[in-house]
């Protein structure tokens, strides 16, 4: 009797303990659908109904100014600014070469685009088409809906579903509930496409199949912000490869991803040609003119520039363990948390990409050989550096040095993770996936 009655109380505490997490969901749910109603209704109507959030952004509101073009497209004080780059300069789809010249450029503040050119063709014939309130806001639901249900299709991949709603609860609290994941949204960035990238590589480097790099590919030419870690990730997948096979295999996905960034520049080679030179000049010019959280605002330009290197080196050391690449996933999620510190304009609002590795701290820390310490301390801190960065503007009273240090600390300490742990030699010739 004794036993079966404790028996009972475990299986009350259980039950107990999902239904108040199933009021918690429900409950932050609540909270992001008004936040999301506020600041959706702004997008489309540019009516200030921003103002109304609970939560804070973490930038002031930046609207579109009153131009000739943007009042023939109803964009006359709207959000989603940075989404103007795109938005403006694919109005004219013949001279698309105007739109990485400053001179030249249709933007409303004059800025030339860093989208590649087949980015400006798509639009021209899909979200241009629609008013400006209403494309930016199809462009940033489409975002959302591709980051949402890529996260879940890989839980299903892994295996890992019964840590589904957890995760999807960290990820709509950080995309959804922070000033910094609220701002991305009001910006109209293309954050998230950094995020589908990296989510995909990833499960393409953990899994082994390359079918899942090319979609990483598509995503990943939306934005270049990508690559650094892009090139990181598949130099280190190739450089701690134990054997031919393994060699040949990450080398095939390797190869693909850039071969498939490749034939899209191509597909608009005259115009290509512009967005290249345009992007060489940015780092030229700009470099002085650093913003946001940029490494280069605190250390020498030389030492940022060889940042991806300094990381392929430390994870090449690795090489030595012989652990499969699932293993080093803490490695992977420290490195591309420093390498948001690595462009030039470096902005808050790009936190919200590194959740892309929710799923695979989440695998890691289920692996066998990694102990239940290290696999709980791992996730919590990654976790509440999420949570740490998406209001570290706020909790370090706008120093944004102190933001960048808390960036390369984490990161430092998230790539030393699997230095740390120690595997018996079996576990490591085991296939994890089946």
């Amino acid at each position: 009797m004794p036993a079966e009655h404790t028996e009972e109380q475990s299986t009350g505490i259980v039950v107990n303990g999902r239904l108040l997490f199933i009021v918690f969901f429900v409950l932050i749910h609540l909270m992001i659908a008004s936040q999301v109603y506020w600041l959706s209704k702004d997008i489309l109507l540019g009516d200030g109904s921003s103002s109304e959030m609970t939560i804070p952004l973490r930038y002031p509101t930046m609207r579109i100014p009153p131009t000739p073009i943007a009042l023939q497209h109803q964009a006359q004080g709207r959000l989603c600014a940075d989404f103007a780059q795109i938005y403006f300069p694919s109005q004219q789809v013949k001279a698309l070469k105007d739109a990485y010249a400053i001179e030249t450029t249709i933007d409303p503040w004059n800025r030339p685009s860093r989208y590649p050119p087949l980015i400006h063709f798509i639009s021209a014939y899909t979200l241009c088409l629609l008013p400006y309130g209403q494309a930016s806001f199809v462009h940033l639901a489409v975002q959302a809906i591709l980051f949402i249900g890529s996260f879940i299709f890989v839980f299903f991949v892994l295996k890992i579903t019964r840590y589904l709603l957890p995760a999807l609860l960290l990820l709509d609290i950080s995309l959804f509930l922070t000033p910094v994941g609220l701002s991305f949204f009001e910006r109209g960035q293309f954050t998230l496409y950094v995020g589908l990238c990296y989510l995909w590589l990833m499960l393409a480097l953990v899994t082994g199949k390359w079918r899942y790099v090319v979609v990483s590919a598509l995503f990943g030419f939306v934005k270049w912000t990508a690559f650094p870690f892009a090139f990181v990730a598949c130099a280190v997948s190739l450089l701690t490869a134990r054997n031919i096979p393994e060699l040949k295999q990450r080398g095939m996905i390797s190869v693909l991803f850039f071969i498939s960034i490749l034939l899209m520049l191509l597909m608009l080679p005259n115009c290509a040609v512009s967005f290249l030179q345009g992007l060489f000049k940015q780092e030229a010019e700009l470099t002085l003119m650093a913003m946001g959280n940029a490494l280069v605002r605190i250390v020498p330009l030389y030492v940022v520039k060889s940042v991806p290197l300094v990381l392929m080196a430390i994870g090449f050391s690795n090489r030595f363990s012989g652990r499969q690449f699932p293993y080093l996933s803490p490695f992977f999620a420290g490195a591309a948390t420093i390498l948001v510190t690595y462009p030039t304009f470096a902005f808050d609002y790009s936190v919200p990409y590194l959740t892309a590795f929710i799923p695979f701290i989440i695998y890691w820390a289920a692996l066998p050989g990694i102990d239940y310490i290290t696999g709980w301390s791992t996730q919590i801190l990654f976790y509440g550096f999420l949570l740490l960065a998406s209001f570290a503007y706020f909790i370090f009273d706008g120093s944004e040095t102190a933001v960048i240090m808390t960036y390369l600390i984490v990161g430092m300490v998230l790539m030393g993770v699997p230095f740390a742990v120690k595997l018996r030699p079996p576990i490591l010739e085991n296939s994890l996936l089946g």
